[in-house]
C-alpha cells in the first residue's frame, strides 16, 4: 500500500474519533449490556492500541529480524485498569496526540515500513505496513462497536 494511502486512512478514520467523542458523555459511558464496552471504553481501547501498535513498530525499526509479539489482549495488559476510567477530555487529548505520533512515525520510517516485519499468532508475519492495515481494521471494528453502544444508550 502506498504511502499517501496509508496517511489518508490513519486522517480520515481519525475523523470519526473526533465526532464521537463530541457526543453526550452520559451516553458515551452508557454500557450497552453490563458486560460490553461502552462507546468510551471502546474508544480508550483504540488510544491505548495506539500505544502498544507503536511500540511493536519501533522495535521492529530496531531490529533486523522478524519479531514474534502476542496478541493484545486488555483484560491481561496491567495498563488498561487506567485507560478504562479515563474521561471523555483525555481520552480524546490522548487520542489526539498518539494518531499524530503514529502518523509521525509511519512518515519518518516511509522507505522502510515494508522491510520491517513482526509475526502476530493469528495472522502471521506482516510487514510494518501491514501491522497498520491490521490495525486500522481493528480501529475500524472498535469505532463500530463505538458507534452501536451509543445508539443503544439514546433509545
Amino acid at each position: 500500500m502506498s504511502l499517501d494511502i496509508l496517511v489518508a486512512r490513519l486522517a480520515g478514520q481519525a475523523l470519526l474519533h473526533e465526532k464521537l467523542l463530541a457526543d453526550d458523555p452520559a451516553a458515551l459511558a452508557k454500557r450497552p449490556a453490563p458486560e460490553k464496552w461502552c462507546a468510551l471504553e471502546n474508544l480508550a481501547h483504540v488510544a491505548r492500541h495506539h500505544e502498544v501498535m507503536l511500540d511493536r513498530l519501533r522495535q521492529m525499526a530496531a531490529s533486523d529480524q522478524a519479531l514474534a509479539f502476542p496478541a493484545y489482549v486488555p483484560e491481561q495488559d496491567p495498563a488498561w485498569p487506567s485507560w478504562q476510567s479515563l474521561p471523555v477530555a483525555e481520552v480524546s487529548l490522548r487520542l489526539r496526540a498518539l494518531r499524530q505520533e503514529l502518523v509521525a512515525f509511519v512518515e519518518g520510517h516511509a522507505e522502510r515500513l515494508s522491510a520491517m516485519h513482526g509475526s502476530h499468532p493469528a495472522f502471521g508475519p506482516l510487514p510494518g505496513d501491514g501491522w497498520l492495515e491490521l490495525f486500522l481494521v481493528h480501529e475500524a471494528h472498535h469505532q463500530y462497536l463505538a458507534l452501536r453502544a451509543l445508539g443503544l444508550a439514546k433509545r
